[in-house]
């Protein structure tokens, strides 16, 4: 069974990440304006409601990543792009007709993608490295998985320790493993459907104190509840990560 990468959307869209400039037909921002923030504050918003971007107190290494839809683990750069920090105003153009959530989400990606690339002189590549993680596998008596019921489309609602999802398939279910964990888990199930998959595990796993006052959360571990709820099961194993290398980065963007 040949493993599925652990990878980004953005690793899929073509765009060369060596590029230090824009092409003329590449999406980009109407205007927009890149300001130091020297606040000393750790606090970072984003937000890309109404038709603007507003950006306060993040790092070089928060846009970066969030611009290529990379974890922690898939990022490679220079320890100084987390104490750089920038506040964004930006004004997205009109949208086609009839655009999608998907096309919508990976077409504002690629604009920040650009501003990067125009403003910091940032250049970067894809490279896949072994790194130590996961693979999820079926179970010794078999998956516990309920085919999926909806025509088209996957559909996934995670929150505090639950998940629900519609028409996910085990690459899916890979990613948000590896969300949970903060480390990369790759399907080596060999199961190519798709599934309708409930599950809930305990966000006390593996955090020491807390408010003693709180009750403890006395579901499973995500291990646990993925062997008994799905009959699947996870086994650390070195995982071919698709992993973003920043190549040059100037500290001071050019001006507005």
């Amino acid at each position: 069974m040949r493993p599925t990468l652990v990878t980004s959307v953005c690793a899929l869209l073509p765009i060369c990440l060596s590029s230090a400039q824009s092409t003329p037909s590449a999406p980009a921002y109407e205007v927009a304006s890149i300001k130091l923030n020297t606040s000393g504050g750790n606090g970072t918003r984003m937000n890309g409601t109404k038709g603007e971007y507003m950006v306060t107190n993040a790092t070089l290494k928060n846009l970066i990543q969030n611009a290529y839809d990379v974890r922690e683990y898939s990022f490679s750069g220079p320890d100084w792009l987390s104490s750089v920090r920038f506040d964004i105003n930006a004004k997205f153009p009109p949208e086609e007709p009839g655009i999608t959530p998907q096309q919508r989400q990976a077409t504002r990606r690629l604009m920040l993608q650009n501003l990067l690339q125009e403003r910091f002189k940032l250049t970067a590549h894809h490279e896949t490295r072994m790194l130590s993680g996961y693979a999820l596998l079926v179970g010794k008596k078999g998956p516990k998985l309920k085919d999926c019921e909806r025509k088209d489309g996957t559909s996934v609602s995670q929150n505090n320790g639950n998940l629900d999802g519609q028409g996910m398939s085990m690459e899916n279910l890979a990613n948000v493993v590896a969300g949970i964990l903060r480390g990369p888990v790759a399907d080596m199930t060999g199961l190519d459907g798709k599934y309708d998959i409930k599950l809930e595990w305990s966000q006390d796993e593996g955090k020491p104190g807390g408010d003693t006052e709180k009750p403890a959360d006395v579901r499973p571990s995500i291990f646990t509840a993925l062997q008994d709820t799905l009959g699947l099961r996870l086994e650390t194993r070195k995982i071919p990560v698709e992993t973003l290398i920043v190549d040059h980065v100037e500290r001071t963007p050019t001006e507005n």
